[in-house]
């Protein structure tokens, strides 16, 4: 992210290897936002009820964030 950060002033988002909400908070300590695409995908492959959980699944990142980088105020 050091050189990254050094080419642009554009935000700089991490999403690989995002699979947790511990991995959310840390990797939002260094950057301007997580992607969690390919966990949620794997979520809602293997979910009975896709819309329920696309809703919860991304509940504990957010209360990782919050907690652990004031990250989404």
């Amino acid at each position: 992210m050091r050189r990254v950060r050094k080419v642009t002033d554009l935000p700089a988002v991490v999403g690989f290897g995002i699979a947790r909400p511990e991995h959310a908070q840390e990797v939002a300590r260094f950057s301007d936002g997580v992607i969690v695409a390919s966990a949620l995908y794997q979520v809602l492959e293997a979910a009975r009820d896709p819309v329920a959980a696309a809703v919860d699944f991304p509940r504990p990142f957010a209360r990782a964030l919050r907690s652990g980088a004031g990250f989404l105020g």
